[in-house]
């Protein structure tokens, strides 16, 4: 995809979504944060969460930020509980 219009549905995304859940978790230099976003009032067994997975990894002074989807998706179809075993994350791309 091109980057200029990955930016643009990135920007879309954040602008028009709001948190329904975070959840952080830290391992010696490295911090995983899981970000879901949902419609409505979903349980976290149902598949209508979009998940961003940012990962920041500090060395020495550099800290390292990977943003990630599963499968490089922003769709509302994924398993909150599934976020830290069963998801495969890829950068965003128009999926």
């Amino acid at each position: 995809m091109d980057k200029k219009l990955e930016s643009k549905a990135m920007e879309c995304f954040m602008k028009n979504s709001v948190p329904y859940i975070v959840e952080e978790i830290t391992s010696g230099d490295t911090v995983t944060t899981y970000i879901g976003y949902a419609n409505g009032n979903p349980v976290t067994s149902e598949a209508k969460f979009a998940i961003m997975r940012i990962v920041e990894v500090t060395v020495s002074t550099t800290i390292t930020t990977t943003i990630m989807f599963p499968n490089g998706s922003i769709n509302f179809k994924y398993i909150w509980d599934d976020r830290a075993s069963d998801l495969t994350y890829n950068p965003y791309s128009n999926q």
